[in-house]
């Protein structure tokens, strides 16, 4: 028997879209519809497979009711007014059919949907920048919706140039973070920081995403191979410093002729110690909100000229005829700075990560007579351009300048200087804005008496430090310099070491109390420590190199291995890295994330001592039942997922127990190849084809016309979801690869991860597939997952309407388990699969261990946060061809 055919239900969009037209058009009215039979409020069919479209047949006479008369025939042109004059709802419905729909209809209709698009660089020497807007809502509410939480301590800031919105101030004695005007170089950490983290755990934002495939080089290759640079040079100003070894990537120093040739004067080191310490007062007062002061204001041209051309450089031989009127001006003394600066293989290039890690090395390394040459070119290169920054800030913060001799500096000369400064220059513009807001040079002075009272305090704030300054007998035997005894005092380790047992504390450090007790041993007040380079100990007799070596930092696609040194009571002093990051002259990019993870571990000796000193910070470590795993990690991006799973910045903490594993770092084998083939365009750098796939509009032809059939509205399939079996997550399993090829310290492991099914469960999706009763997913490839960009549907609509050329389909989570399903799931086309992974944590691991297997990145979006049309539309936009629905 045929069941009887359920009447059709409509949309609720259509029902939206019918009460928008009425508002917007007042002639159709609800008394027309309740004439017409309909409720005011029922939607009005008009899509054309919905109406009876059958052709008229030959009219065939009906029988004629005798006891029924006919009705009179209408008044003498009644009946031409009534053919001639269709019914307003009727013509409403033709409208609906061949007229396109309103642009205010339109924007009702997406109101709280984010556009997606990737804007030009704001500076001539950025990048492009990925954007997601809201133009079409004026609410705060709406235009304040992220995909990535905010920086949640004034010490996350360190990673970042860009601007965000700042947190709440930390009352813990640091009360110097006034809004600052400083110059900007136009140069950001790629890919941005302040994204790092989405909203969900384990994932990255929009921004952060895109990105990637631009992100800020290491300098694996031979310094001097190709030139990344950004900025216009000029050949006569990227003059080459002299020849020297290309697989040098540190500092290179120069003997006084060499200087000499390229227009530097051999340093005193007491000089240099004294210029910047004035140099950093300067800088400090200029901060403030109440003063306009820079450099200018306390020195004139002529001053500076000679502080510079007669301490640091050489004057130039030639001026340029629009210098000759006033030879002593700031223009001539930027780009004499700015020719020095621009030379190559001298300087430390801070553009490449590895030389952001090198500062610290070299500053707070182990001091051996070979190291102190790279420290002297080092603190020259600060000061250059500390002298180049307040130089550059004095003509920006009074809108140009005019000097003694009435010259100004006008907005071409500053144009002009953009276009001398190569990308290397512009870092070191950073690192000197981070070295004066976060640095003070304490110069040595006689030894005097300490009172009995103060004896006790003054030992045990210098501990860290005993080994590090050399006796004063010692300096004539040794040739130690002037900066073998200079302390680098940090402003702010107030804010460090608050910043640093937050993330302890958000990553569920088991040795937190050690940590404390550390600091407080090492005299970490919330106030101020005393930075020395950690000197020669005789407990370190096989640790003489000063160099960050090949066996010191390694760093490859999937691993960045670097040597950490755990604390020690009996010494009194911690590893450099700790000091780099209580120091807070921390460059931006990843590496703040690395110095969090390292300084927890130094100062966790026990642990750091039971689990090996060779990190692996894009890897992972277990320790007491627990593991912790780097963001960079495909283990830590799947597992991220699961219950009791923490993470702050680019660190993971699971509760999940390993097996094969008991103790120690993991490295990860990975498969590079990937189901998607790569493209061969950075989508960054495709601004068209990003506004294209996301385009509300659809993305066929480009066209600004769409009717009201061309939009669907994707709703989740909860009775669908409802089927799913109850899946458990487990185990976490390590094993070694069929052909193992191990790193220097440790082999690599194949990660897997298990699931459970309590009960065999039929399949609702295939007739014949039964699924099994345990599930073991390889976790083969590096995905990488982003949250979906939050939106909000209007308040009169579950969701927002999706434009039916954005492909899309939707599968339940057991398909991914279902052969039948596997050859359509990756198919290599251009419908983005929505995988509902609703539930149970457990479900969203699958789904994301299911994409980590066969190679495919996805965008996770959460139901009430995104609705599955604008997570579709993001998905192309970042040319993702998988949604993970949770």
């Amino acid at each position: 028997m045929l069941e009887k055919e359920k009447p059709k239900k409509r949309h609720p969009w259509r029902r939206f879209l019918h009460r928008k037209e009425k508002e917007l058009s007042p002639e159709v009215t609800d008394d027309v519809a309740m004439d017409n039979g309909q409720e005011a409020d029922d939607e009005v069919d008009v899509t054309p497979a919905s109406r009876d479209l059958k052709s008229p047949g030959p009219s065939t006479p009906s029988p004629r009711n005798a006891d029924k008369p006919l009705p009179l025939p209408p008044p003498p042109g009644k009946r031409n007014e009534e053919q001639s004059s269709p019914s307003p709802q009727r013509v409403m419905q033709a409208r609906k059919i061949i007229e396109p729909l309103n642009h205010d209809t339109i924007r009702n209709l997406f109101s709280g949907a984010p556009h997606f698009t990737v804007q030009p660089p704001g500076h001539s020497r950025g990048h492009p920048r990925p954007e997601v807007s809201f133009p079409w809502d004026a609410s705060l509410e709406i235009r304040d919706l992220r995909d990535c939480p905010r920086l949640s301590h004034q010490a996350f800031s360190l990673s970042t140039v860009r601007r965000h919105l700042p947190h709440h101030r930390d009352h813990d004695g640091d009360d110097d973070q006034e809004h600052k005007i400083r110059f900007d170089t136009g140069v950001v950490e790629t890919p941005s920081m302040t994204t790092a983290q989405g909203l969900e755990p384990g994932t990255c934002g929009f921004e952060h995403y895109l990105e990637l495939p631009i992100a800020d080089a290491w300098n694996n290759a031979q310094i001097g191979e190709g030139d990344h640079d950004k900025g216009a040079v000029p050949s006569d100003e990227s003059t080459p410093g002299p020849a020297r070894d290309p697989s040098k990537k540190r500092p290179c120093p120069l003997g006084p002729d060499e200087r000499a040739k390229l227009g530097m004067r051999d340093l005193d080191d007491a000089m240099i110690v004294q210029r910047l310490g004035y140099l950093a007062e300067v800088y400090s007062i200029s901060g403030k909100d109440d003063t306009n002061s820079t450099l200018i204001t306390h020195h004139s041209s002529v001053d500076l000229y000679r502080e510079l051309f007669t301490g640091l450089l050489y004057p130039p031989e030639r001026v340029t005829e629009t210098d000759a009127d006033d030879p002593y001006s700031l223009r001539v003394q930027i780009k004499a700075l700015l020719k020095v600066l621009n030379l190559k293989d001298i300087w430390l290039d801070f553009s490449k990560v590895e030389s952001r890690i090198l500062l610290g090395q070299i500053l707070w390394g182990r001091r051996h007579p070979t190291a102190k040459r790279e420290l002297q070119p080092l603190l020259t290169q600060i000061l250059l351009a500390c002298e180049l920054l307040l130089r550059l800030e004095s003509v920006v913060k009074n809108d140009g300048l005019i000097d003694e001799g009435g010259l100004q500096i006008t907005g071409q000369d500053i144009e002009e200087f953009d276009g001398l400064r190569r990308e290397t220059v512009d870092w070191d513009l950073i690192m000197a804005q981070r070295w004066l807001e976060n640095m003070q040079v304490v110069k040595p002075g006689p030894e005097e008496s300490l009172d009995p009272a103060e004896e006790g305090q003054e030992t045990k704030r210098r501990r860290w430090f005993k080994h590090a300054a050399p006796k004063s007998d010692e300096l004539s035997q040794n040739g130690s310099s002037f900066l073998d005894i200079t302390t680098f005092l940090p402003r702010h380790t107030a804010r460090q070491r608050s910043g640093l047992l937050l993330f302890a504390h958000s990553i569920k450090w088991p040795g937190l109390d050690g940590v404390l007790e550390c600091l407080e041993e090492h005299d970490v007040p919330p106030s101020s420590i005393d930075m020395l380079p950690q000197g020669p100990s005789p407990d370190d007799s096989d640790s003489d190199d000063p160099q960050l070596t090949q066996a010191q930092l390694e760093h490859g696609p999937h691993q960045l291995k670097i040597e950490l040194h755990p604390s020690s009571s009996r010494r009194g002093d911690v590893g450099w890295i700790s000091k780099f990051w209580l120091s807070g002259l921390v460059l931006p990019g990843e590496i703040s994330n690395h110095l969090l993870i390292s300084t927890l571990l130094e100062l966790s000796p026990q642990i750091l001592r039971q689990i090996g000193t060779t990190a692996n910070l894009y890897g992972g470590f277990v320790h007491a039942n627990r593991s912790w795993w780097s963001a960079n990690s495909v283990v830590g991006r799947v597992m991220a997922a699961a219950d009791g799973s923490s993470q702050c910045g680019d660190w993971i903490s699971c509760a999940i127990v390993p097996s094969g594993v008991t103790e120690g770092w993991v490295d990860i084998e990975f498969s590079e190849s990937w189901r998607s083939p790569r493209e061969e365009k950075p989508r960054v750098n495709d601004a068209e084809r990003v506004a294209r796939q996301a385009n509300i509009l659809g993305s066929d032809d480009g066209s600004t016309t769409i009717f009201s059939d061309d939009l669907t509205l994707p709703v989740d399939n909860d009775d669908e979801n409802a089927n799913i079996p109850d899946i458990v997550l487990a185990s976490l399993r390590f094993d070694p690869p069929p052909s193992l090829h191990p790193f220097p310290s440790a082999p690599t492991s194949i990660a897997s991860a298990t699931f459970t099914l309590p009960n065999p469960h039929q399949d609702a999706t295939a007739t014949t597939s039964v699924l099994p009763r345990e599930i073991s997913i390889t976790l083969a490839h590096p995905s990488r997952f982003l949250t979906a960009y939050p939106c909000r549907p209007p308040t009169s609509a579950a969701a927002h309407p999706l434009h039916k050329s954005h492909a899309y389909s939707q599968h339940p989570l057991t398909a991914l388990l279902s052969a039948e399903h596997h050859d359509a799931l990756i198919a290599n086309d251009d419908v983005v699969k929505v995988i509902d992974a609703r539930g149970p944590a457990a479900r969203q691991v699958l789904a994301r261990a299911w994409c980590a297997s066969e190679g495919f990145d996805a965008v996770v979006a959460r139901k009430g946060r995104t609705c599955i049309g604008c997570a579709v539309r993001e998905a192309r936009a970042v040319g993702v061809r998988f949604i993970v629905r949770v």
